[in-house]
């Protein structure tokens, strides 16, 4: 099994210590010790109920997969607890959240322009490479190829797409974009994001030259920061951080 097959298990894919991701670049910006803890299997993202209505939200519209289950009581007391371990493989979700997911697919389905950009695309693809000396993958939400040329587009749910718009330089975007791009030598880089607040707006943004020029810059230094800390050894436990302000 060669490792772009291993990879297209979830499990296997996010198992993997060995290559770094864009998500893996973002924590090692935001703490260097959250991402050692990460990789030693310290340290998980804490869930909430953002990333589980984004996950369902992915899986539905991406994939057609429905891995939700809805908890209608207040999620405290042994029902609760029995039921979460019944579940644990399952997103629970609030009736309000449950009813949530479903009316933002509802409304991914019925717009023409998502129809469109999306297309006869691929879901979930992976993809892999060596930057730098280090070894990055990558899976993403989706790839169209045909006679326009390779497509990646990445699905976001968001407060607002104003929200959206005015986050995503600083939330590590561009730097996604100019990965995501050099991973599937593509040649275009589109973000789909939805509101998750009724009438559920649509937004679709092609990735300016401007944009991916500055995810370029950003990836190259993340990755040249990474390689000094844990690939040359650099790294401290037990350090402070130093700057102004």
């Amino acid at each position: 099994m060669d490792i772009l097959e291993k990879f297209n298990n979830d499990e296997h894919y996010y198992a993997d210590k060995e290559y770094i991701t864009n998500s893996g670049l973002k924590l090692m910006l935001e703490s260097p010790t959250k991402f050692h803890l990460w990789r030693m299997g310290k340290w998980s993202y804490p869930s909430s109920p953002a990333f589980s209505i984004g996950s369902a939200v992915h899986q539905l519209f991406l994939e057609g997969i429905d891995n939700t289950v809805e908890f209608t009581k207040r999620r405290a007391g042994s029902e609760w607890l029995e039921f979460s371990e019944k579940n644990s493989d399952r997103i629970i979700l609030s009736s309000k959240e449950y009813d949530l997911v479903h009316s933002m697919i509802d409304k991914l389905k019925k717009v023409d322009d998502v129809q469109e950009i999306f297309g006869n695309f691929t879901p979930e693809v992976p993809m892999i490479m060596t930057e730098k000396d280090i070894k990055i993958k990558g899976k993403a939400d989706a790839v169209r190829d045909d006679w326009e040329g390779v497509k990646v587009i990445d699905l976001k749910t968001c407060k607002s797409l104003r929200d959206f718009e005015k986050s995503a330089p600083w939330s590590g975007y561009d730097q996604q974009a100019a990965l995501y791009t050099k991973l599937f030598n593509a040649d275009e880089f589109y973000f789909v994001a939805i509101e998750k607040e009724f009438p559920y707006e649509v937004g679709i943004y092609k990735v300016s030259d401007n944009f991916m020029s500055r995810g370029l810059r950003k990836l190259d230094s993340s990755l040249e920061m990474y390689k000094h800390l844990f690939v040359n050894g650099n790294y401290r436990g037990y350090s402070a951080k130093h700057s102004e302000l």
